[in-house]
């Protein structure tokens, strides 16, 4: 996936937040042979962390965006927008009988170097987070990946960072 992120952000960094998406799905030509576009309310604050590497957050609405960003910028009316752009490699994959999303990205606007590997899941219940945050802690030493190497930050959050010129 090629994706493009506008987050809208409404008063202080700790008031909601809408991002709209805009996935283009490459073919093994890279071209982009499908387009979803998609609204998503979310809140900065994490739920939970488990084990110092699992962050539980809360996407509290998913919805097909059925307008253009021009649309929704002008409707939001946002007090600040931040755009990221990405690349983004993805996998379904069922690990001990749990289905689970891994991404690989780069972030290319603003441009940082290190690449990312996320692990998601849907979890329904504190007790199936903790199940399921255990899933993916094994996962990750199997890949050789410690508490050390976790970024708990948000693109997003990221994106503030290095806009201000820290890193």
């Amino acid at each position: 996936y090629r994706q493009s992120d506008t987050y809208f952000m409404f008063g202080d960094d700790n008031m909601a937040r809408i991002r709209y998406r805009e996935d283009d799905r490459i073919n093994e030509e890279g071209e982009v042979a499908e387009i979803r576009a998609r609204l998503t309310y979310t809140t900065p604050t994490k739920e939970r962390v488990f084990d110092s590497m699992v962050v539980l957050s809360h996407s509290r609405f998913i919805a097909p965006a059925d307008r253009p960003l021009r649309f929704y910028q002008e409707y939001f009316q946002a007090s600040n927008t931040v755009e990221l752009k990405k690349d983004r490699l993805r996998w379904h994959i069922h690990y001990q009988g749990v289905l689970f999303y891994i991404n690989i990205d780069q972030i290319l606007e603003p441009e940082i170097e290190d690449t990312f590997l996320e692990i998601k899941t849907r979890t329904w219940s504190l007790v199936d987070a903790q199940t399921k945050a255990e899933s993916v802690r094994r996962m990750l030493a199997i890949l050789g990946i410690t508490p050390e190497d976790a970024v708990r930050q948000k693109y997003v959050d990221m994106h503030e960072k290095t806009k201000d010129g820290d890193s």
